[in-house]
C-alpha cells in the first residue's frame, strides 16, 4: 500500500555547543550495533511498505511490515491445513501422502518466496533509473530501466511457478476429497473442506514467505546483538563512528556522469542544481550542512522522517533519492569499516522528527 509521508509531527530543539554530545547519547543509549552483512541482505526478505515523495518511490529496504498478521496468518494455515488434510486423510487412509501434500505446500511457498529480495533490490535501482530520466527531462542515457524491468518480470516469473503449484496442490486436495467423498458425506462439510484448501493456498502465497523471512533475521538479529552486547572488545557488529555521506558531491558526480553520457546520445543536461537541505535528527542519524551522517543502518523510517522536514517536493525528492543510494552502501559495508567521522555541531537548532 503506498503511503504519503506528512510532516506534521516534528519539534525543534537546540542541540547545544557540545560538538560530541550527539555521539556521546548515541553510545550512553547502546546504539552502537549494527547487523552484518548478510542479516542486512537478509532483512531484504520481510515485507516492506511502498512511500512516494513527489516523483520518487521508495520501495523499502531497511524495514519489516506486518510481521504480527503474518504470523497469525502462519499459524492459522497450520491448523486449517491440519484440519483439512485430516478429514482427507479419513478418507484416503494414506498418512504419507497427506504428509507430503502439508511439506510440499510450505515448500513451494518458500519457493516462491525465494527471490523477493532480489525484487525489492530491482525495484529500487529501477526508482534511481527513473529519477535520472526524470532529471534529464524524459532523455534516457542508458538502458538501465529496461534491465530493472526484465528483471522484476523475470523474478516475478519465477516466483509465480511456485504459486502456480501451490495452487495445484490445493486443486489436486479438492479432487482428491471430491473423488472419494461419500455421499452421507454433509454439503456443508464438504463446501468448507474445499474453502479451506483455497484459504490455505492464498494465505501460503501471501504470508507464509513473510513470516519465515522475517522470524529467521529477528533470530539472527538478537544473536548478533547478544554478541555485540555482551562482548568487551568491539566486534564485528560495533559501529565505531558515523558513515559521512555527502549529499551535494554525490549530486554533482550523478550530474557529471549523466553529462557524459548526454555527449555520446546528444541530447543536452540541464543546469547542475544547487540544493541546501534543511539541518535535521532523527534518532542516532542527522543531516546538517547538507551531508548525511549516520550511525549503523540508515532505517526506511528514519529516512522518511528526514525526507519529511524538507519544506519543498525538490528537496524531498533529491534527499529520497541520494538516502536511497546511501542505504545501498550500507547494504554490503560491515559496522567495522565505517571511518572516523568528527560531529560538526557548533550550537546549530536541529529538527529533531519523532516518529
Amino acid at each position: 500500500m503506498e503511503q504519503v509521508v506528512n510532516n506534521s509531527k516534528k519539534t525543534v530543539e537546540s542541540i547545544g555547543q557540545n560538538k560530541h554530545r550527539v555521539v556521546a547519547n548515541v553510545i550512553a543509549e547502546g546504539n552502537n550495533f549494527e547487523p552484518g552483512v548478510e542479516l542486512k541482505n537478509l532483512w531484504l526478505n520481510t515485507r516492506k511498505n511502498k512511500v512516494r515523495f513527489g516523483n520518487v518511490e521508495l520501495f523499502g529496504m531497511f524495514s519489516t511490515y506486518g510481521y504480527g498478521l503474518d504470523r497469525f496468518c502462519f499459524f492459522l494455515i497450520i491448523a486449517l491445513e491440519g484440519w483439512g488434510l485430516y478429514n482427507l486423510n479419513l478418507l484416503i487412509d494414506n498418512v504419507v501422502l497427506s504428509s507430503l501434500l502439508f511439506f510440499c505446500d510450505a515448500l513451494f511457498a518458500i519457493g516462491s518466496h525465494y527471490w523477493s529480495s532480489d525484487i525489492v533490490l530491482a525495484r529500487n535501482r529501477l526508482s534511481m533509473a527513473k529519477f535520472d530520466i526524470i532529471y534529464l527531462k524524459g532523455k534516457s542515457p542508458s538502458n538501465e530501466k529496461e534491465i530493472e524491468i526484465s528483471n522484476i518480470i523475470k523474478y516475478n516469473i519465477y516466483g509465480s511457478i511456485f504459486r502456480l503449484l501451490i495452487i495445484g496442490l490445493a486443486g489436486f486436495k479438492i479432487f482428491s476429497f471430491l473423488g472419494n467423498n461419500t455421499p452421507d458425506t454433509p454439503f456443508a462439510l464438504t463446501f468448507t473442506i474445499i474453502l479451506t484448501y483455497l484459504l490455505v493456498a492464498y494465505l501460503h502465497i501471501r504470508s507464509t514467505g513473510y513470516f519465515l523471512s522475517g522470524l529467521i533475521k529477528g533470530s539472527r538479529y538478537r544473536s548478533q546483538y547478544a554478541k555485540n552486547l555482551l562482548s568487551l572488545d568491539p566486534t564485528d557488529f560495533t559501529v565505531q563512528n558515523h558513515r559521512e555521506f555527502d549529499l551535494n558531491l554525490q549530486i554533482i558526480q550523478n550530474h557529471n556522469e549523466l553529462e557524459k553520457m548526454a555527449v555520446t546520445f546528444g541530447f543536452a543536461v540541464p543546469p547542475q542544481p544547487g540544493i541546501d537541505f534543511v539541518n535535521a535528527m532523527t534518532k542516532q542519524h542527522y543531516l546538517y550542512e547538507n551531508k548525511l551522517y549516520t550511525w549503523g543502518v540508515l532505517e526506511d523510517r528514519d529516512l522518511q522522517n528526514l525526507i519529511s522536514v524538507q519544506p519543498t517536493n525538490k528537496q524531498k525528492e533529491f534527499l529520497a533519492m541520494y538516502g536511497l543510494k546511501h542505504q545501498f552502501e550500507i547494504l554490503n559495508a560491515p559496522a567495522a569499516a565505517t571511518s572516523g567521522i568528527i560531529v560538526p555541531f557548533i550550537n546549530p537548532n536541529i529538527m529533531t522528527v519523532q516518529n
